[in-house]
């Protein structure tokens, strides 16, 4: 969370610390929140930042909010993670409606 507010004094609107298994701290004008990582039998961590990002971008493109989009994130970084693998193991967009619930 300092470095987060640190960021922010140093004139960054919103940060986003992704922290693999223990979540995301997500730092903005309205605060500072632990959004907790999805639960997920880990098979291969690799590419889950990666996940993270272009879903993250993806979601915030659709309009959704930040936190919501934050959270979604989440979800999609679980499941690439569950799955030996880069990018064989990310969702078809088609596969995302299912994956959020």
């Amino acid at each position: 969370a300092a470095a987060g507010s640190r960021l922010r004094e140093m004139g960054c609107d919103v940060v986003i610390i992704t922290m693999g298994h223990r979540g995301v701290m997500l730092v903005s004008a309205e605060g500072t929140e632990h959004i907790p990582a999805e639960k997920a039998e880990a098979v291969d961590t690799t590419g889950a930042g990666d996940a993270f990002v272009g879903s993250f971008a993806y979601f915030l493109a659709q309009g959704k909010p930040l936190e919501q989009s934050v959270r979604r994130a989440n979800k999609i970084a679980a499941y690439t993670v569950a799955r030996v693998g880069t990018q064989v193991s990310f969702p078809w967009g088609r596969d995302i409606t299912e994956l959020l619930g």
